[in-house]
């Protein structure tokens, strides 16, 4: 709660009034507060506002009292504000969730299928429609509704869709195609989609029929084979995750990328490569494509399986390059220091030492570090200043061994979220003590720690290296019992 709201809260009628009114829900305490302080200072009538505010709030209760205010502190935003168009990335309460769907109809932003169930039809051109074929009602929303629409641009679908959802095609306008989380999925259900974006993960589609791909703009998935004769993708801009393996080789990726000019994404999952040279043309064609993010997923090592002298040719020039390293690595891999232009490591090793750090320290463009790390031969002290120099975000997981690095002055001077895990009776046992020299990281904004089975010595390091941070980041301190 902010201090206009608890300056406006300091009388008691006040607040009993409020904790009457909201029936203590702690979301419709703070919505009423908030609204109250703003609507009060602006009106400069408190007393007269808060009487009228909460004799109609007091209509209604439980869930119906916040979704009330929460319409009214939305209808009284600024009109840059209230702007829902926009899209957000979180988790929301269900309340919340239940206004912007009833915001979003209302302004015709999506329509739910739940809606039109009702045979209600709305007199406005449906444009962005959602449905959850799971649901129990009207089974056959989909193709008894095909008239209204008609006209939908986009088109979001998830649950069992076999019954519903009998050709994509049928939705001649849909330019952007959801099916992720979607079920039962059929191959003649894709079979001549085209214009779209489309999104197949989490339906466990993989093997795609043969698409009308000429005119495709995005294709993502888990872990998608693209059959021969799919490589005419001239208008694609964004292809993942796409797999190589024993049955889909690293050179029909290759084609894929060559061909498709416009590529701006791409998304590449080795889970096997028998042909080592045949990366060769792999990476010609990412040199050569115009590639703004780069990702890929590896199993089993393939991906940095090229013999040194192979590596020399290649410079790495993304905005964004990723790799996640999914096997258990003896130590950090050498072959990681050829991808000067990494950005995103996502790394699993079994021992972590000085020299692996060394390898880490000189990707100078690093920004994100998630590093698991099992063991230790002894305290690792990261000292040269100015080392990890981009690196902004930092996840360390000591899962089996003590917390075995220490941070010297100066070291990544840019970082502003670490989050570490460690076992407080390993370190103890193997250091002797909690000096981690977290207060040298100056530019930290979040600190999470997660102890196992923490002590009162481990936590009072903790928070004290944490206190003499300039910045005074948000410090997030938890304790867990796992042996």
């Amino acid at each position: 709660m902010s201090s206009s709201e608890e300056d406006f809260l300091k009388s008691p009628d006040i607040i009993e009034s409020v904790l009457k009114v909201c029936c203590g829900n702690p979301l419709a305490i703070v919505v009423a507060a908030g609204l109250l302080a703003a609507k009060a200072k602006g009106t400069g009538q408190p007393r007269v506002f808060e009487n009228n505010v909460l004799s109609m709030m007091n209509q209604d209760h439980g869930s119906q009292v916040v979704t009330k205010m929460l319409d009214m502190s939305y209808s009284d935003l600024p009109l840059h504000l209230n702007d829902i168009n926009d899209e957000i990335g979180c988790t929301i309460h269900n309340i919340i969730h239940e206004l912007i769907r009833s915001l979003s109809t209302e302004e015709n932003f999506v329509t739910v299928g739940e809606h039109l169930s009702s045979r209600s039809y709305p007199s406005y051109t449906i444009r962005r429609f959602t449905h959850d074929c799971s649901r129990q009602y009207g089974s056959s929303v989909l193709a008894s509704m095909m008239v209204h629409l008609s006209k939908v641009r986009s088109l979001a679908v998830s649950g069992n869709t076999n019954n519903q959802l009998s050709d994509a095609s049928n939705f001649k306008l849909v330019r952007v195609l959801n099916l992720e989380g979607a079920t039962g999925l059929r191959k003649r259900q894709l079979r001549n989609i085209r214009n779209i974006t489309v999104d197949l993960r989490q339906t466990k589609v993989n093997d795609l029929p043969q698409l009308a791909t000429a005119n495709l703009v995005s294709l993502l998935g888990d872990c998608l084979m693209i059959p021969r004769g799919m490589d005419d993708m001239l208008r694609l801009e964004e292809l993942s995750m796409i797999v190589v393996s024993h049955g889909y080789s690293v050179v029909n990726a290759a084609e894929i990328i060559g061909k498709s000019k416009l590529l701006r994404v791409l998304g590449v999952k080795f889970e096997s490569c028998d042909d080592q040279m045949g990366l060769i043309p792999f990476f010609d064609a990412v040199m050569n494509s115009n590639l703004l993010k780069f990702v890929v997923d590896d199993y089993y090592g393939a991906f940095l399986g090229l013999p040194e002298d192979c590596w020399y040719q290649y410079s790495w020039h993304l905005d964004t390059f990723e790799l996640n390293l999914h096997y258990l690595t003896p130590e950090v891999p050498k072959g990681i220091l050829y991808l000067h232009g990494l950005t995103h490591l996502h790394i699993r090793v079994r021992v972590i030492e000085a020299e692996g750090l060394h390898v880490l320290e000189q990707l100078c463009n690093l920004v994100l570090l998630d590093l698991d790390s099992h063991d230790t031969l002894g305290r690792c002290i990261i000292s040269k200043k100015g080392c990890f120099r981009s690196l902004k975000v930092f996840w360390l997981r000591c899962l089996d061994s003590g917390m075995a690095l220490q941070f010297g002055p100066g070291v990544m001077p840019q970082l502003r979220r670490f989050k570490l895990v460690f076992g407080a009776k390993q370190t103890e046992d193997k250091f002797g003590d909690f000096d981690f020299g977290i207060e040298n990281l100056i530019c930290l904004e979040e600190v999470s720690v997660i102890i196992n089975c923490s002590t009162h010595a481990s936590e009072a390091a903790i928070r004290d290296q944490v206190s003499k941070i300039p910045n005074n980041p948000l410090l997030e301190l938890r304790s867990v019992l796992t042996e």
